[in-house]
């Protein structure tokens, strides 16, 4: 079959006027607080568990209310149903401030409803809390999702994902993650949402040779917004992994000034017997001996600096400045 390739016409100054441009809106602004609820699981807070805290929250709140946890492993599922708006969950430091559950799913099933965490409402943070499933993966693989991230508006900061295989359901909406730890072993960010990565740490923890996937995307059709956007990330670890599978013909991934150690396999995609002709997979400014493009699958997207900057500008998430506009 004859793919038909895009000329690549490459303009740095583009790309950094891009580049300018989403960095300068993907700050945090300064959306006052109006109230703060503490979670401390010695008791010195307004609740001892961080469901009991979001339980409290009214249905259909319009206000930022700021969850502060404090330090402590919290064992517990916590889940934000999407009648829970405006939420920020404030903790110490990914060191110290951890959600964990220990649960897998039956074959066949999403692992949404064993996840450690789901937040399905719209306008969510969350900042230095690490999401961890605990399952024993060793023993025995299979899906055990740490987050479910199906709101929109939703961003992350300074935050860690922690599982094996499954590990992050980026599944539906517009999310932005800045300066996160990402670890798994097996499609471990997959979903159909249209995200934006920054700064973000893959670590692959594959147990064997492999190769396994970074990433596993989705979109409903080929007009649907949705892609995972990668720029200025490191990806490491150990085994031997594609930079993504295409979960059907419509799957959009892209890094971009991203860090590639060794363990990036040369062909560097996987189209997973799909119609690779509406596949967006593309590349660009990346390094590390990971980033060679010599033995790419020929299918690999050549862009445009005019289709580059549509990834990378506002219009991609944030057309309306919602990330600026969230709660500081």
């Amino acid at each position: 079959m004859h793919i038909h390739r895009h000329t690549f016409s490459f303009s740095s100054s583009l790309f950094l006027s891009a580049y300018v441009f989403l960095h300068s809106i993907l700050a945090v602004g300064s959306v006052p607080v109006a109230k703060t609820i503490t979670v401390d699981k010695s008791g010195n807070g307004n609740f001892t568990t961080i469901q009991e805290a979001i339980n409290s929250i009214p249905d259909g709140n319009s206000q930022w209310i700021r969850v502060d946890i404090r330090q402590g492993i919290y064992i517990e599922q916590v889940i934000i149903p999407k009648e829970k708006q405006f939420i920020l969950l404030q903790g110490q430091g990914t060191s110290t401030t951890v959600i964990q559950w220990n649960a897998h799913a039956a074959p066949g099933d999403s692992g949404i409803n064993t996840a450690a965490f789901v937040v399905s409402s719209d306008n969510f943070i969350a900042r230095k809390i690490t999401f961890q499933n605990s399952y024993d993966y060793k023993s025995k693989q299979a899906v055990a999702v740490a987050a479910v991230v199906q709101g929109d508006k939703c961003s992350f900061h300074d935050c860690k994902f922690v599982s094996y295989q499954d590990t992050l359901c980026d599944y539906r909406g517009r999310h932005y993650f800045s300066q996160c730890w990402i670890e798994g072993g097996v499609d471990f960010i997959f979903g159909q949402a249209a995200s934006v990565y920054e700064g973000c740490t893959l670590n692959s923890i594959l147990l064997d040779k492999g190769p396994s996937w970074f990433t596993a995307h989705a979109k409903v059709n080929l007009s649907a917004p949705g892609g995972f956007v990668f720029k200025n990330c490191i990806l490491t670890g150990s085994g031997n992994m594609y930079l993504g599978r295409a979960w059907n013909q419509y799957s959009t991934v892209l890094f971009y000034k991203t860090f590639m150690s060794g363990i990036v396999v040369p062909l560097g995609w996987d189209s997973w017997q799909h119609d690779v002709s509406q596949i967006t997979y593309a590349e660009e400014s990346c390094t590390g001996p990971g980033s060679n493009k010599g033995q790419r699958e020929p299918w690999e997207k050549h862009l445009s600096a005019k289709d580059w900057n549509k990834y990378l500008g506002r219009e991609f998430i944030d057309q309306e400045r919602w990330i600026e506009q969230q709660a500081p």
